[in-house]
């Protein structure tokens, strides 16, 4: 994920994520170019992650907020938005 200086500001005191400079780049609908950095998670590879099969955002246990099981396969969600969003179209999301 890209972000802006105000944004490395306000993050720099979490532990869990790097900010790598990536240079300035000219976005649209911004008159002037921006100094952009690269968030990366610094989560030890060790941990395991599901991925929410609408968002399709990677999950550790402690952020899966619902779980479903179907036909045997359990499917996690990031939220409650994404449960219901599945569970009326799973088929959208296989």
């Amino acid at each position: 994920m890209l972000v802006t200086s105000p944004v490395v500001d306000h993050a720099r005191g979490l532990t869990d994520i790097e900010l790598v400079p990536v240079g300035r780049r000219r976005l649209r609908g911004v008159p002037e170019e921006v100094e952009l950095f690269a968030a990366r998670s610094t989560v030890s590879p060790g941990v395991d992650k599901q991925v929410d099969p609408v968002c399709r955002m990677e999950l550790t246990p402690a952020e899966v907020d619902a779980r479903v099981t179907i036909d045997g396969d359990e499917h996690v969600f990031c939220s409650a938005a994404c449960l219901q969003l599945f569970v009326a179209a799973p088929d959208r999301y296989a």
